[in-house]
């Protein structure tokens, strides 16, 4: 295998968009230190799982130029002191940087070198020392593609992985929402995930209640998958402040105990649903397209 510019690091295809972004930055190569997600692994053409062939990743990783880094848990096993020679990029996107905080904070702030970007939900428990830009990831979606909604409203929450562990809120979701029609996704590859939100008109990413790190939410992947698919998305989360690096999105940002009035001020307007839907349609359909996305991590 050729040397290569860049290295694109992760844990797992699961984090930051990786699987997304990897075929389009030029001259590269992707690290996977396992095999998770065999869904989002297929979309990497170009790509190494570490624990199969040590040797050689770490050869490419000593010959790169850059090093771009998805989620902070990927930081387990890469030690990014060895590489001050190198342009170093760390995309923050996980709640491994709210369980290790101060410690990733202060390598940070002792790191200067390297590179920020970091989800919107998690600016606030990022040191103000520490200078970063705001990221959502890239989706891999057609927009162009015709959507059909079903006819009755439909709401749908997207916990994957999450749902045993309770991190979106799902029991809470499906509680306020005993009386509506809920389609709740899970055990699911990401395609068959995708055509369920197609027909979906409200999707809720998440219902953070008495997160011991003080999270209170935000837009994950399935947040912004759900706008490029013309669903209104309604997430807990105080306001998400991208600004000035780019337009704030337009997500309906709520407290938990405000789900069920949110909810009832859509029942029966499909045409107050079609005008906020399009208007988040918009937004996502600019803030994740891969030329902004892609000039976002490498500019």
């Amino acid at each position: 295998m050729s040397n290569y510019e860049t290295i694109l690091f992760s844990n797992d295809s699961s984090y930051g968009g990786i699987s997304f972004i990897a075929n389009h930055i030029e001259n590269s190569c992707t690290i996977l230190m396992r095999s998770v997600r065999k869904d989002f692994d297929s979309m990497i053409k170009n790509k190494l799982i570490y624990n199969k062939n040590p040797k050689l990743c770490v050869n490419l990783l000593k010959k790169c130029k850059r090093i771009i880094v998805f989620g902070t848990i990927s930081l387990d096993n890469i030690s990014l002191s060895k590489y001050r020679n190198k342009e170093v990029i760390l995309i923050i996107t996980d709640t491994r940087f709210l369980k290790k905080n101060d410690s990733l904070n202060k390598s940070l702030i002792n790191n200067s070198y390297i590179k920020v970007l970091i989800m919107p939900d998690l600016i606030p428990f990022i040191n103000d020392k520490i200078k970063y830009k705001p990221y959502f990831q890239h989706i891999n979606i057609d927009i162009e593609q015709p959507i059909q909604k079903y006819d009755e409203l439909t709401f749908s929450h997207s916990p994957g992985l999450k749902y045993s562990s309770d991190l979106k809120g799902s029991k809470f979701i499906k509680k306020t929402l005993h009386d509506q029609k809920l389609i709740v996704i899970k055990n699911k590859t990401w395609s068959e995930c995708i055509e369920i939100k197609k027909k979906t008109h409200i999707f809720i990413d998440q219902m953070i209640i008495n997160n011991k790190f003080k999270y209170a939410g935000g837009i994950g992947k399935s947040g912004l998958e759900s706008m490029l698919l013309k669903n209104i998305l309604i997430t807990s989360a105080p306001t998400l402040i991208t600004e000035p690096f780019f337009e704030n999105p337009p997500s309906i940002n709520i407290k938990p105990n405000e789900l069920r009035e949110t909810i009832d001020s859509y029942s029966g307007d499909l045409e107050k649903i079609k005008i906020t839907a399009n208007k988040q349609f918009e937004w996502a359909k600019k803030y994740t397209s891969l030329n902004f996305v892609k000039n976002n991590i490498l500019n």
